[in-house]
């Protein structure tokens, strides 16, 4: 018989629903977005008894709807909003900055996702205009642009040799895009969900096998 799962820890301080949540190993740092137009900083310390953010953004009039933290650093905050921008957020003080705006799509931007290779780390952005956009991370612009068909809300990706992202839709279909190349046209392969899915996730096993769980 399994014992019912209850919280550690509560974190209050949004004054509306918080809709996205990343987080980072070292310092342990939780960041919580919301339809409160705030960005909040948690410390996740182990006996951290801290229960108040730690930073934030100066709230804006538009509702956070997904957040990406870039691997290896500690500094480099991506959200995505109603007001259809992708945001860089410089998270080193307690007050956060933007620090770049990427713009391109014409709707609520519902997915952020950047790749764990801290190397070469990729910024991609879903929407529900129903484009996939790849930032440069420098420059700000869009390098590349997928048209998903669907309103794309939820990203992830198995990086490596031939990279491949898998794209949840509004319309209940995952669609594998190969994002190795320049130019991409049209899906590998799709799943069928069946419903609107909102979450994804994807790994390599032990065994080396790709796995891929959807849920909507």
């Amino acid at each position: 018989m399994s014992l019912p799962i209850k919280p550690i820890q509560n974190f209050k301080g949004h004054t509306s629903l918080p809709h996205a949540l990343a987080s980072q190993e070292s310092p342990p740092r939780l960041f919580s977005a919301s339809w409160d137009g705030t960005i909040k900083e948690w410390d996740i310390t182990p006996g951290s008894q801290l229960q108040s953010p730690i930073g934030q953004n100066t709230k804006i009039n538009k509702d956070f709807l997904s957040l990406a933290i870039l691997p290896g650093t500690t500094t480099r905050l991506f959200s995505g909003d109603t007001g259809f921008f992708v945001k860089e957020w410089n998270v080193s003080a307690k007050n956060f900055i933007v620090t770049q705006n990427f713009t391109g799509h014409t709707k609520n931007v519902n997915v952020v996702f950047v790749t764990s290779n801290t190397t070469q780390p990729r910024l991609f952005s879903g929407s529900d205009d129903s484009i996939i956009i790849e930032w440069d991370l420098h420059t700000g612009l869009s390098i590349k642009s997928i048209d998903n068909t669907s309103p794309v809300n939820c990203i992830t990706i198995l990086d490596g040799i031939s990279p491949r992202l898998f794209a949840g839709g509004q319309d209940g279909l995952v669609r594998v895009w190969d994002i190795s190349g320049s130019e991409i046209s049209t899906p590998i392969q799709m799943f069928n969900h069946g419903t609107p899915i909102y979450s994804i996730v994807s790994f390599i096993s032990k065994q080396g096998n790709p796995r891929l769980f959807s849920a909507g």
